[in-house]
């Protein structure tokens, strides 16, 4: 745990911003904001973000930060077969992982990516859903599936030519590996957001008695 002030001044203005709004008008125990710069930290992070109240009144909120390297740990270290790759967009399609970290760091956005074409409002809008798509003269076959804990979304492609399965059978054989791999990449990511509402949950808890 370190201790800093550097986030109690006027510059700073901590209550004009995202992750303090949206504690003030949250209705769950605990929100994740979009990832952001933080310019004190120098780094990538989002923040899960719990309210705090005396009995009726907003005074403040707690919040856990998770640096972005650690989701794309998650997801860049699964192996995939069949040339195939996993990312990780936010909930306005901005890659969190999966992709040249040059380009996370310039928030790039999957709908500026030749890859998903016309799909793009797709993936950002639906829960889950795959489709294929045409490029460099091969064949992607594209699955994914929203993190509703953090209204994130996980994408899988794999090169469908690739596949040793007889033609008829690529594309079941392409869904249950899919579905397989998506339920271990999100199932590591939502452990690790468990985790940090957990830690929220106890702040918060140690809070209410000091207050008390």
């Amino acid at each position: 745990v370190v201790m800093t002030e550097e986030y109690a001044n006027d510059e700073y203005n901590y209550i004009e911003q995202e992750y303090y709004l949206i504690s003030k008008t949250s209705t769950h125990d605990a929100v994740f904001t979009d990832p952001y710069y933080d310019p004190t930290s120098g780094v990538i992070m989002a923040s899960c973000v719990a309210p705090m109240y005396d009995k009726d009144k907003f005074i403040g909120c707690v919040t856990v930060d998770i640096e972005i390297t650690s989701l794309q740990n998650i997801v860049e270290s699964t192996e995939l077969r069949n040339r195939g790759t996993l990312k990780l967009i936010d909930s306005s399609g901005t890659f969190l992982a999966g992709i040249d970290h040059a380009k996370i760091a310039d928030s790039f956005n999957i709908e500026a990516d030749e890859s998903f074409a016309e799909f793009a409002s797709e993936v950002i809008k639906n829960e889950s859903g795959n489709f294929i798509t045409s490029q460099d003269g091969a064949t992607w076959v594209t699955y994914y599936a929203k993190l509703n804990a953090v209204d994130w979304t996980l994408i899988m492609q794999m090169d469908q030519a690739s596949l040793n399965t007889r033609l008829k059978n690529t594309r079941t054989a392409l869904y249950i590996t899919a579905i397989i791999i998506l339920i271990i990449v999100a199932t590591a990511i939502i452990i690790m957001i468990n985790n940090m509402v957990k830690r929220i949950q106890q702040s918060l808890t140690v809070m209410n008695y000091l207050a008390e």
